[in-house]
């Protein structure tokens, strides 16, 4: 008996000394690139973006991924056993932040180059808009800590009286489609595009790249290829025209 009660104590110190060691990173996180992600609360072969790096927090353009280390990305933030969360998402330098529009939100993003009186302008694909190609432009003012939030692809402002002042919506002028749904947008007038879409995801295809035609004819050169100059009419009204590239699939033998 007494050596039984010597075994149940010594595996509960050993329980307890592992959830010890485990209490200050609770989600496994592992870096990769621009993003720190985690296996935690999520399916096989799927993950959770947690945070930014060092060398993503650096960037001015933070481009949110669909694909990471060979894994879908299926979202932000992620919670642990006990309630715990992975917290909000800090991003203290990105002037522009891209996300694809699979993805889905659970923690706050807390734009702390926002408090440095910067414009911010975040990208995403709104699919449940009449016009679903929309980036927010984000004023310096009002904004604060932890009002920015972001939930099943929605973005709100926290304190809804702030809505006209610190949030604008665009409708974007470069649209990606992957197959019939838009996935990606960027908003260019005469230039290069800003960012590159991350590499979407189709099971049992590999994908080829971003064409200019449905019919996937001619490649986008990102290098070299020119979005149109913006179009205004006489009295300064913008005169809206779209750029339309679509995914190109080869299906996996």
């Amino acid at each position: 008996m007494k050596k039984l009660l010597t075994l149940i104590f010594s595996l509960l110190f050993i329980f307890v000394l592992a959830g010890c060691n485990n209490k200050f990173d609770p989600f496994k996180s592992v870096i990769s690139g621009d993003f720190i992600y985690t296996h935690l609360d999520s399916d096989e072969g799927h993950c959770r973006i947690i945070g930014l790096s060092e060398e993503g927090n650096r960037k001015e353009v933070v481009v949110f991924p669909s694909i990471l280390d060979g894994y879908i990305v299926d979202g932000l933030g992620a919670s642990w056993a006990y309630g715990k969360s992975s917290g909000e998402i800090i991003i203290t330098n990105a002037k522009k932040i891209y996300f694809p529009s699979d993805y889905t939100l659970f923690v706050p993003l807390n734009l702390e180059s926002n408090h440095n009186n910067e414009e911010i302008k975040v990208y995403i694909v709104e699919i449940d808009f009449i016009n679903y190609y929309y980036y927010m432009d984000i004023s310096q003012e009002n904004i604060g800590w932890n009002n920015l939030f972001v939930t099943e692809i929605v973005f709100d402002i926290f304190y809804s009286e702030y809505n006209e002042d610190v949030m604008k919506l665009e409708k974007a002028n470069v649209v990606y489609y992957v197959d019939d749904k838009p996935y990606f947008i960027d908003d260019c007038d005469g230039t290069l595009t800003n960012a590159i879409p991350p590499t979407p995801y189709k099971e049992g295809y590999e994908f080829i790249g971003w064409y200019k035609e449905q019919e996937c004819l001619n490649k986008w050169d990102f290098e070299n290829d020119i979005v149109p100059a913006k179009i205004y009419n006489n009295d300064g009204e913008y005169l809206y025209q779209e750029t339309i590239l679509y995914a190109k699939w080869e299906k996996l033998k």
